[in-house]
């Protein structure tokens, strides 16, 4: 099972973890990224 991601219209990118639970929260208003999330 992997990670899942949600974009938020403020910008911010929360990462999500295969049962559920938070992770971790990525703001990135203002600037561009590219998120790699392993298997």
């Amino acid at each position: 099972m992997n990670q899942w991601v949600t974009g938020m219209e403020n910008g911010e990118i929360r990462i999500w973890e295969p049962d559920g639970e938070f992770k971790q929260a990525i703001n990135v208003r203002g600037s561009v990224h590219k998120i790699a999330i392993d298997d």
